[in-house]
């Protein structure tokens, strides 16, 4: 997994982890990816982002087998696009909202601590 890592981010193999600390950009990754190898807030977020996904693709492939947007049943349906669709969107939030906490977020906040900031991102 560390290999397919480095290679996704366009870094060698014989990278040592100082080197991915200096480049911010990196080093978001590697958090991010480290997260995600456990049950954490970021690997939560995630999969609920995935099921707002999921509903977009989902109003998109109905209304174009349904012959809105001036495509009919007849054509050949893909779901390319999906996410560019302003009405996918607007029926994903309709049916989509989502409520995320974290306990400690407000003690870690008034203490300034780079958690805080951490979760205020995957809030973003």
């Amino acid at each position: 997994e560390w290999d397919n890592f480095l290679e996704r981010i366009g870094r060698d193999l014989s990278t040592e982890d100082a080197e991915l600390q200096e480049n911010s950009s990196d080093a978001l990754e590697l958090r991010f990816w480290a997260s995600y190898r456990g049950q954490t807030l970021a690997r939560t977020v995630r999969g609920m982002m995935y099921y707002r996904r999921a509903l977009m693709l989902q109003s998109f492939l109905e209304s174009r087998s349904l012959g809105v947007d001036n495509y009919s049943q007849n054509n050949f349906i893909t779901s390319q696009g999906f996410e560019s669709s302003r009405e996918s969107r607007a029926q994903a939030d309709l049916k989509f909202t989502y409520v995320v906490s974290c306990q400690i977020y407000g003690q870690q906040k008034q203490r300034k601590a780079p958690e805080a900031a951490d979760i205020a991102l995957l809030l973003q």
